[in-house]
């Protein structure tokens, strides 16, 4: 059970990571100058690769505290 929980836990969090990756693009897009958009997506890309267990864990755990209060105010 232990593990099956972990592998669930394991899914849910790549997909949220896989989520907040897509956001960045998305918003990335919205950059008007074209020069901007590679430089940005090179940095999210770079971003993740290098220091995903903290940037990552960071914005997701932030993310999840933001919804907590929107419910709560």
């Amino acid at each position: 059970k232990i593990a099956s929980r972990h592998m669930v836990k394991q899914f849910m969090r790549s997909q949220q990571v896989l989520l907040l990756y897509r956001r960045i693009l998305q918003a990335i897009w919205q950059v008007p100058k074209d020069f901007y958009h590679k430089y940005l997506k090179d940095w999210a890309r770079e971003e993740f690769k290098t220091s995903k267990s903290v940037f990552i864990l960071t914005i997701l755990t932030l993310s999840r505290l933001r919804r907590r209060r929107k419910r709560r105010g």
